[in-house]
């Protein structure tokens, strides 16, 4: 029945609703019962839903004794309005359920700004922290402590840079171990020569000699390294 449907809707909206005839005649209201209502033609909200199709409006209801906000709709049969549908809410709970929501949305808010920070967070660990493992390598790398690999397990770019550094730091490594393996072939055969063989610089001073040079020049005693060819021959 009619009464149910509107109990139904008062309930879904948590509002009064008030069934009103074309002539503005209270016909059932689901908060009041059994009292004469004036007639509701000229109501504002009633007027407007004449006109526009919806009408709205706030004021002091007598009836609730609170500010009250009215939404009527027109009810038209065959082109005609027959009557109208007006819902009445305390304007108390719509501000109670505009704070509701206000408290939801900056919750909301906080939780996905949280979520963002965190995600913000881990995403340049992720990121920065693979590049400050490579750069503390390459520094021990230019000071000349060689040891030790980069390890960054990523399958990303990130990964391949450090796959690359690894490589270039194993080929650097295996050049060095060749170059002190010839040094030290060179310096055992320079050593062990007979002859006195004298290293000059651009500035014709000495910058090695080998045993026998040594012995033949200073005797073994005086060094002849940072002497000039002519100071080397005067000591003999």
């Amino acid at each position: 029945d009619v009464q149910g449907q509107l109990t139904a809707l008062a309930d879904v909206a948590r509002a009064r609703v008030t069934l009103i005839d074309d002539k503005g005649h209270v016909l059932t209201d689901t908060s009041i019962q059994e009292r004469e209502f004036d007639n509701h033609l000229n109501r504002p909200e009633i007027s407007e839903a004449r006109v526009k199709g919806l009408g709205m409006a706030t004021r002091y209801s007598r009836t609730l004794g609170v500010d009250t906000l009215y939404v009527a709709v027109p009810v038209r049969d065959q082109g005609g309005i027959t009557g109208y549908v007006r819902l009445a809410r305390p304007l108390m709970g719509i501000r109670q359920s505009i704070g509701e929501i206000t408290r939801i949305v900056i919750l909301s808010f906080v939780v996905i700004g949280v979520f963002a920070l965190l995600i913000a967070f881990l995403f340049s660990s992720y990121v920065v922290t693979p590049i400050h493992q490579m750069e503390a390598f390459t520094k021990r790398v230019r000071e000349g402590r060689l040891s030790g690999q980069l390890r960054i397990v990523s399958r990303t770019e990130m990964g391949e840079l450090a796959d690359n550094i690894n490589h270039m730091v194993s080929e650097l490594q295996a050049k060095i171990r060749a170059a002190h393996e010839e040094r030290a072939k060179i310096e055992a055969i320079f050593a062990s020569m007979t002859d006195g063989v004298l290293v000059l610089d651009s500035d014709d001073r000495v910058v090695a000699a080998n045993n026998a040079a040594k012995a033949l020049f200073g005797g073994g005693y005086e060094p002849v390294e940072g002497k000039t060819i002519l100071e080397t021959f005067r000591s003999l």
